[in-house]
This record gives C-alpha cells, sequence and structure tokens, in this order.
C-alpha cells in the first residue's frame, strides 16, 4: 500500500539582507530531504513579503536575483541584476504579474492546507517584518521547525 509522504513547506528568502544566505540554506533542506519520506513545497518569501510557492526549478539558480525579479521586468538599459524592491514600489497588480513567473502566490490560510509542516530558514523571523507575522501565523496551525541563517553558515 502506498503511503503518504509527509508535506514539509520549506520557507526561505524573505525582505532581510540575509534572504540569499536563506536561499541557499533552503535549497540545501529541499536536496537533503528523505523524498521517499516528505514531499519538499518550496515556498519563497519575496522582498515584498509575498509567500510563493516556487516552481521547482528556480531552487537550483545561483541566486534570488538570477529569477527574480524575472528578466522582462529589468529596465532595458540595465547591466546588472536587481533585487525586486529597486523596481520601484510597485502595486499589487504588478507584484502578482512577477511572482506568476516564478510560481503561485499563496495566502497563510491557503499554505495550512498545502503543508503538514513548515521548516523555516528564514532570518525575517527575528525582524518585524510582513513575513515574520505570516510565520507567526503559520505558526499558530503547524508544528515549525526554524532555523536561523546564521546557525546554517557556522
Amino acid at each position: 500500500m502506498a503511503q503518504n509522504k509527509v508535506k514539509i513547506g520549506i520557507i526561505f528568502g524573505g525582505q532581510s539582507k540575509e534572504r540569499e544566505i536563506s536561499f541557499a540554506g533552503g535549497r540545501t533542506v529541499y536536496d537533503n530531504l528523505n523524498k521517499s519520506i516528505f514531499e519538499a513545497i518550496p515556498i519563497f518569501v519575496d522582498s515584498f513579503g509575498n509567500f510563493v510557492e516556487l516552481k521547482w526549478e528556480f531552487i537550483y539558480k545561483g541566486t534570488i536575483r538570477d529569477f527574480y525579479p524575472p528578466v522582462e521586468f529589468l529596465p532595458a538599459e540595465s547591466h546588472f541584476q536587481y533585487y525586486a524592491e529597486n523596481l520601484g514600489n510597485l502595486s499589487t497588480s504588478e507584484q502578482e504579474k512577477l511572482v506568476e513567473k516564478i510560481g503561485k502566490k499563496i495566502s497563510a490560510t491557503e499554505l495550512k492546507t498545502k503543508i503538514d509542516f513548515a521548516f523555516c530558514v528564514c532570518t525575517d523571523l527575528m525582524e518585524k517584518t510582513d513575513a515574520y507575522k505570516a510565520c507567526l501565523n503559520i505558526i499558530k496551525f503547524l508544528t515549525v521547525v526554524l532555523v536561523f541563517c546564521p546557525l546554517l553558515s557556522a
């Protein structure tokens, strides 16, 4: 009989300047979960605080700026990579256009139905950001494993 896998939401990225370390830590967790027991679900927190169920192929990009914002949203004359917040104060609709290129935006309520546990590799939990508040909501209904990036790099 087939065994149901435990769905682990790996939450990484965020609004903090440590987001690249968080991204690398999330990829490490994603790569090392026992896939015969767990189903890894990558949840990227962008620099606006949106939670995105990330398409798995983006996990293997070198940095967040290699996929977000998508290259077609960068200024034509730019020869540099940008973080999404460098594009200016984007409306909700503009943010959604960025997100749909890399995955699906999800709310904390939706997240409850998608994952059984959350593994947070996000330094935003140490700051009072939107991602922090959303993670607190997740903690209310899930068992969460918290891993702070400084501990990963030690």
